[in-house]
């Protein structure tokens, strides 16, 4: 247990990992996801946040009391239905700066 919060010691590095692993995944994931429509984006967007979020929860619930709803998701939905936005955003961003 860490001292300052009643988290077991493991939490912080899982969350580590995950992210890492969430981060390779898109390395590996982004020259196809530019190929996909921004309906198809945002559905591998949601399922990756989504992933992220259940794994989360799972280890929160088997280490603290968790009330048992589906609002855990809710940062994947939002994550999914703002990701059309953001991407024409990136895209103009990117062809202003000429990145390749």
């Amino acid at each position: 247990m860490t001292v300052l919060r009643k988290v077991p010691a493991v939490l912080p590095g899982f969350g580590l990992s995950l992210g890492f692993t969430l981060a390779y995944l898109g390395l590996i994931l982004y020259q196809r996801m530019r190929m996909y429509a921004p309906w198809q984006q945002a559905g591998i967007v949601f399922v990756l946040i989504g992933l992220n979020q259940l794994l989360c929860h799972w280890v929160q619930t088997l280490t603290t009391k968790v009330m048992p709803t589906m609002l855990f998701l809710l940062p994947a939905l939002v994550s999914a239905l703002l990701w059309p936005t953001v991407m024409l955003l990136l895209r103009r961003v990117r062809r202003q700066l000429a990145v390749t």
